[in-house]
């Protein structure tokens, strides 16, 4: 796992949506933002990328190259048009975690 000051940020912006409220408290919220920093790697990117038709989603793409990400895993349909990115696979959180069912 890696992020970058901007993926970060906007990680931290939609974690914190009223409408996730429901399904996971503040504390919890906190507890998993914690956890993800303290796991994953902290990636300066200098790359600037401009592929994506919805341009704020370049920082993904940006991170994944610098950072030699193998998979952006992401439910958004501007990032999943682009599979294969550079070597980089677009996949759905959903296809993700059937790569590893029954192992």
């Amino acid at each position: 796992m890696v992020y970058s000051r901007s993926t970060l940020n906007e990680l931290i912006s939609t974690l914190f949506y009223e409408k996730f409220d429901k399904y996971l408290t503040i504390t919890d919220q906190q507890k998993f933002l914690e956890s993800y920093i303290n796991l994953a790697k902290d990636v300066k990117v200098t790359a600037l990328l401009s592929e994506c038709r919805d341009v704020k989603d370049n920082n993904f793409l940006e991170l994944a190259v610098e950072g030699g990400a193998d998979f952006i895993i992401t439910g958004d349909k501007d990032l999943l048009v682009l599979h294969p990115f550079r070597n980089v696979s677009m996949i759905t959180p959903s296809s993700f975690l059937q790569m590893f069912e029954g192992k």
